[in-house]
């Protein structure tokens, strides 16, 4: 069994619910407070290489405060463990390139556009795609900006739901029919590594936004 380390706390609900890792949670926030001050890099990078030493640790999980990326690959090349795939993670079409041949995921059309072009132009690139079509930010969480539309009267809608949320590029995927399953897990060195398969209907979580359908 291989063990994972998080340096941010996640939601406990993703913690109990991993299997085939081992999770420690070592939160920098906590320790960056342990430490005397002033507090520099480099004693936050020793205390996790020597925690990642003590308890095996052969992964470092993804960071999502800007603030901590540096740190966190300081971490990974100090200690030789894996780390993530800091652009690959928060990039969805990168992300959706990487797993396509993955047993995980259901293969779909996926294009990438950028978020100022023209609707004559976006609706010339989708000839060939069947509806219902998901529409979504390039990158961002929670179903933030995620729209389903089922005919081409609504796309404008769909692309003013994003602009919402201030991205430079969004997605156009063909909608899958089915059961909706939750997928967590993560990139490292080019590889994606499964950590939760769950089936979900509807989520309790504060920070998810309401989808869109038209």
């Amino acid at each position: 069994m291989k063990n994972i380390l998080f340096i941010e706390t996640p939601h406990q609900e993703h913690l109990k619910n991993i299997k085939n890792y081992k999770a420690f949670v070592l939160d920098i926030k906590s320790v960056i407070s342990k430490l005397p001050p002033p507090v520099k890099d480099e004693m936050i990078v020793e205390y996790f290489c020597e925690f990642i030493k003590a308890n095996e640790i052969d992964f470092l999980l993804p960071v999502f405060n800007d603030k901590y990326q540096g740190i966190a690959k300081q971490i990974t090349q100090k200690a030789k463990i894996k780390g993530f795939d800091n652009d690959i993670c928060f990039d969805k079409f990168k992300t959706y390139t990487k797993i396509n041949n993955s047993s995980y995921f259901a293969k779909n059309k996926t294009l990438i556009f950028d978020i100022d072009i023209s609707l004559q132009e976006l609706v010339k690139n989708l000839d060939g795609f069947d509806y219902p079509l998901v529409f979504k930010p390039n990158n961002g969480s929670g179903a933030m900006g995620v729209s389903v539309i089922k005919n081409h009267k609504n796309i404008k809608m769909a692309i003013d739901r994003i602009k919402e949320i201030g991205v430079k590029e969004f997605l156009v995927q063909e909608f899958i029919k089915g059961q909706t399953l939750y997928v967590g897990g993560f990139m490292a060195n080019g590889e994606f590594y499964p950590l939760i398969t769950q089936k979900r209907e509807y989520t309790s979580f504060p920070h998810r936004y309401i989808i869109g359908i038209y």
